[in-house]
């Protein structure tokens, strides 16, 4: 559901029911309010049945990309296709998408869309929808996200099925392509869950294991420190085996907000990356808390049940107002 990004966020897009949904952070209080709409767009009527949309706004809000069906699209507010790429007939496992902060090239990872089978990733003209530059990774990914880095270059983390995962790190420069493995276990056996706002830190798991979160120097790749979900939690809410949910993320460059499941219940957990100092936000939730810190201090939450054919509830939060 959530695009992830460490730089600062001005919308929030998501795609249900055959629209394009497009949210105004700055116009969104964080006080549980519902988030302020900016517009929604009808999908086109061949791509209204996809499955998997993955959308990115434009900076200046007036215009987006999506990809479905091996196709990405750029739409203005008024639902006009500017231009298409078509990605081939290759598999349609996954496909991730990303606007660059100064609105020129649209990044795309694509899942087997060479004819060896092995994933893309691509840079598009954002004015034209024209290929700037390509590379095959060497991966056959069933999905894959981006992390916008402030730098302007763009952390690809690739699902490889089994709770196994491979990174990567991509740079447009000087008109090409240029992709590089992370150094250390962040290239291969670390899932990839946040980057700090200012880029220097980020936060992964062991492949496989869910009840650890490992905090890495970027781009060094050096650990920096660790926690595990028992150490995290007051006496009260101790169990046998609780877990870290998908949604971790960084409040700010030194506070994480994640979601720790225990005994069925989902809590809400801030903790400081210094002194390591963990507390609850609020009641346990009946099922796992569906969440974005956005690192201003500031998280989106879904609510916890919702009904697919209506429009999802997605609140702003602040720790004031928790």
């Amino acid at each position: 559901m959530w695009v992830r990004y460490c730089a600062r966020m001005r919308w929030y897009p998501w795609c249900q029911g055959g629209n394009i949904h497009v949210a105004d952070l700055d116009r969104s209080p964080a006080d549980g309010s519902l988030l302020t709409m900016h517009v929604v767009v009808p999908l086109p009527a061949d791509h209204r049945d996809a499955s998997e949309v993955h959308v990115a706004v434009m900076p200046d809000g007036e215009a987006f990309v999506y990809v479905a069906w091996n196709e990405v699209r750029r739409l203005d507010l008024q639902g006009t296709v500017v231009w298409s790429y078509d990605l081939g007939s290759g598999g349609d496992e996954g496909a991730a998408v990303a606007v660059s902060p100064d609105a020129g090239v649209v990044w795309v990872w694509a899942s087997q869309m060479t004819d060896d089978g092995c994933d893309h990733l691509l840079v598009l003209d954002a004015a034209s929808g024209g290929l700037l530059d390509e590379a095959d990774l060497w991966t056959v990914g069933y999905g894959g996200e981006f992390f916008a880095h402030p730098d302007g270059s763009i952390i690809v983390s690739v699902g490889l099925g089994q709770s196994e995962f491979a990174n990567f790190h991509a740079l447009f420069d000087g008109g090409r392509l240029l992709v590089e493995e992370p150094a250390g276990p962040l290239r291969l056996g670390r899932y990839l869950r946040a980057l700090s706002p200012d880029g220097t830190r980020v936060v992964a798991s062991p492949d496989g294991e869910w009840d650890e979160l490992l905090v890495y120097g970027w781009p060094g790749g050096e650990i920096l420190t660790s926690f595990k979900a028992p150490d995290l939690l007051p006496e009260q809410h101790r169990s046998d085996e609780p877990t870290f949910e998908w949604t971790t993320g960084f409040l700010n460059n030194g506070q994480l907000l994640t979601t720790i499941e225990v005994d069925q219940k989902a809590l809400l957990v801030r903790v400081d990356l210094e002194s390591g100092a963990s507390s609850v936000i609020g009641e346990p939730f009946a099922t796992p808390r569906n969440l974005l810190p956005l690192g201003d201090g500031t998280w989106i939450a879904a609510d916890d049940r919702y009904d697919r054919r209506a429009a999802r509830s997605l609140r702003r939060f602040q720790l004031d107002h928790s």
